[in-house]
Formats: C-alpha cells, structure tokens, sequence
C-alpha cells in the first residue's frame, strides 16, 4: 500500500488531478444510481401508469410487479406487466371521445429496453433505442359489438408510420429502433364471448426501423423490410361465420425472401347437410387442406413500399379439396359471378408471381338431390399443374400478357386428363381458351356420378378418346 501511495504521489499534477476528477465522477455515479434504485424506480413506474391511464382518457391501466431502471446503461426492465381495458369505451359517445372500434388487454411476462442514450433522449432531437424484448405476451383484442360510425374527421389510423410519429413528433423528429423481439407471444381476437382468431404462439423478430416525417408521408405498409415471423396454431372465423380458415405452422423471412404455411386449411364449420341452412341458401361446402404451400423469391420491400406482391414461383403439394352442394336446400337470389380470371385481373391487389407449381392434388365435386339416396361425385386425381406468368400488374395487362395453364389429372382415378389453358389479361369479357384430351377409361366409372345426378346408370363402356 506504501509503494502505490508513493508512486501516486510522484505523478504529474495534471495527471493526478484528472484521475481524481474521473474518480469523482465514478463515485458520483454509483452514489446517484443508488439513489435511483431506491427512489426513482418507483417515481418513474407511477409516472408510466400515470400517463397511460390519462392518454387514453381513462380506458387503460397498467400495473406491473418490478420495474428496474439503469439510467447510465440506457435500461429498463418491467415484470409481469397487467394491461386493462375499460369496455365503457365501447359505447362512450360524448363530443371529445368517439366509441372505440376494438380495446387490447392483457399481459406480459416481462418488457426488457436497452441501448437507451439517455443524454440525447433528454436533449436531443431523436430517440435512438437499441433492442426492445417482450417476454411472454398474452394479449386479448376484444372487438366492439355495436357498430361505430365511420370518422369523418380525417383523423383516422392511416399507416403505422404516420400513427407512430403521431406520438413522438411533439417531442422527437424521428425514431429509430435497432430490433424488437417478441417472444411465446398468444393473441386472441373476440367479440363478446365468441372468440373470432387466435394465434397460439408467435414468435416474431423486425430490425433497424426509422419513423420520421418523411416515412409518415410515404404510405409504406411497416417501418422496416428487415422482419422474421414464425407462428403456429392459427385460425381465423370467417366473416360469412360458416367457415374457418387455419394453418399448423407460418413462417416468414426478408433475408431468405420466402413465405411458408404448413396444413394450411379451409375448414367449414358445420357438416355437410347443416351448413346450407346456416347459410340460407344452397351454397358451395368446401374442405381444403393444402399440407405445405411455399413463395420463393417473394419480394419484400415491394410489399412494404406499394403493398404489391411480387414473387418467383408458389408451390403447392399435396392439396386435397372436397367440394359438396347440397340442391335439396333452396338456391339463394340471382347474383352475378364473374368468372375467376376476370376477378383477378380487376382485383385492386397487384400480384404478380411467375409460375405457380401444384403437386399430386386431389380434388372431388359432388351434388347432392333430395331424390337421391347419396351425392353424386366426380374426382380428379394424382393432379399436377402448372401456371405461368400470374399477374394483375396494369403494365402487364396493356402489353397483352397471356396467364397460362397446363393440368394432368386422373378423371375418378382413371382416365388421363390432359388439360392447357390460355388466359389473355387485356380482355374485359373474361375471353380465354382452353384445349385438351380425356384418354381411354372405363364409362363406367363415370356411374358415381350419373347415378345421382342424372339418374343414369352405364353397365359396359369404354370411352377411346375425347
């Protein structure tokens, strides 16, 4: 201890008198994050509830078991968080508060932000955050039964940029985000006790977002290109409320510019004879189960930039579609259907992919009469099937591209089937043109169906060609 003092005394002044400012400072340092350890943390917890309850006008409140606040690292941790809701919002009609369309309740296991310059926050013009996590969301989006009058006040959510910097511009001209990680989170979407959607785990990742004034203005769909999604345990009530869209697993990725569902699923929610009349008409009952569906080469920064798809080639194995009608249940009003190809060509969503690939499909159609004792089906099998150059994209429309086909299938099991068809884009009565060959197979095996459909029975046969 004698030889440090004495080396220590033999410094230079200006040496010496730096280490004991820099010494200071450190001891002052430790000496204020005690401080806000005991008595900060709890300042700034009541000043968070605070501020959420009267931003949103009473509806929220929060409350949470710990909050942990490093103000020299840039650091927060909450734990166990608990958003409420108010459902008075729902039908809250006075001048200064319209009826809120959905409310968000909920918790979260813990919230973790770091890579906070605490200085610049307070002085400066932006707010720079390295990484937010969220730890174990359960998260409940209650959607209001009545119907809300549309806002005509021009105010309305628009983006999620311009929603965004609606909340910072009064203090900040722009904020930056390195990464967000949301992890094990469940979402579920109801109207009073019916539970509408549910995400059972959602595992999602978005990097180096930027909102600023400018990203408000643009009308990109997301502040980032950078995301990767991964969730499972998804299903969605349609909103004829006679069927359920579903699918095992979703995952997405930027960096690998591909899109992939697992059993994704069209699943009707009553049986065949029921769902009719919970229709109210005769109607199409349609059970499809697509086991694996991919896009490669989907482009993403087109998405988020103009909302257009853009990708390479789709493919779709396995699918299996059953297709019941049931005419013993009276047919609904006379509507007019366009034609699939029209549909498409005058969606209001651009698409655009070059080929779509469909491998080993099954697909079965069957009617149903009430004076018959069972449906009358017909089924292609071991179906593949080919499209090229899929596009709604109005340059592609004017210059006359042509949406092609090419099927072969197996009519109930037998027959090869052998199928192409041309869909020209710059038609406006949905013309196109389709060509082919039904080979060698037993008549008979057409009796599944014209046995209940047409009342005719073929006890010998054989069609050579068609």
């Amino acid at each position: 201890m004698g030889s440090i003092r004495q080396k220590f005394s033999q410094m230079n002044t200006l040496l010496k008198g730096i280490i004991y400012i820099v010494g200071g400072l450190l001891i002052l340092l430790i000496v204020l994050q005690i401080l806000i350890s005991l008595f900060a943390d709890d300042i700034a917890a009541d000043y968070i509830k605070d501020e959420v309850n009267k931003s949103s006008n009473g509806t929220y409140a929060i409350s949470f078991d710990d909050f942990d606040l490093s103000v020299f690292r840039g650091a927060a941790t909450i734990s166990n968080v608990r958003i409420d809701a108010d459902t008075a919002a729902f039908s809250d009609t006075t001048s200064t508060n319209k009826p809120a369309k959905m409310l968000v309740s909920g918790s979260i296991v813990e919230l973790d932000i770091s890579g906070i310059n605490v200085f610049k926050a307070l002085w400066g013009d932006e707010l720079h955050i390295g990484t937010i996590t969220i730890g174990t969301p359960e998260l409940q989006a209650l959607r209001n039964p009545h119907k809300v009058p549309e806002d005509t006040t021009g105010h309305q959510f628009s983006s999620v940029d311009s929603s965004i910097y609606a909340a910072i511009s009064k203090k900040y001209s722009a904020l930056e985000i390195g990464e967000i990680d949301i992890n094990g989170a469940q979402l579920i979407l109801s109207q009073q006790s019916d539970t509408l959607s549910r995400i059972e785990t959602l595992n999602l990742n978005v990097r180096d977002l930027r909102v600023d004034s400018a990203s408000a203005r643009s009308g990109r769909r997301f502040p980032t290109k950078d995301m990767t999604i991964d969730a499972s345990g998804f299903s969605f009530k349609l909103p004829d409320s006679i069927n359920t869209v579903k699918f095992t697993n979703f995952s997405l990725s930027s960096d690998d510019q591909q899109i992939k569902f697992d059993s994704l699923q069209l699943e009707p929610r009553y049986p065949r004879f029921e769902y009719s009349r919970q229709n109210g008409y005769h109607v199409d009952r349609i059970d499809l189960d697509i086991p694996e569906l991919r896009l490669e080469g989907f482009n993403f920064s087109s998405f988020i930039d103009s909302g257009r798809v853009r990708a390479d080639y789709t493919e779709i194995n396995n699918a299996h579609l059953v297709d019941f009608l049931n005419k013993a249940y009276p047919g609904g009003p006379p509507s007019y259907k366009p034609l699939p190809n029209s549909s498409f060509i005058h969606s209001s969503q651009p698409i655009k992919i070059d080929s779509v690939i469909i491998n080993n499909g099954y697909i079965s159609y069957s009617e149903y009469y009430s004076q018959a004792p069972r449906a009358g089906t017909v089924t292609f099998e071991q179906l593949n099937a080919t499209f090229h150059n899929i596009s709604n994209y109005k340059k592609d429309i004017k210059t006359g591209l042509t949406t092609t086909l090419d099927v072969r299938t197996r009519v109930m099991g037998t027959g090869l089937l052998e199928v192409h068809y041309e869909f020209p884009t710059d038609t406006e009565n949905a013309f196109h043109t389709i060509k082919g060959k039904l080979h060698q197979m037993p008549m008979s095996d057409f009796n599944r169906m014209l046995q209940y459909v047409a009342f005719v029975r073929i006890d010998t046969g054989q069609l050579h060609s068609m």
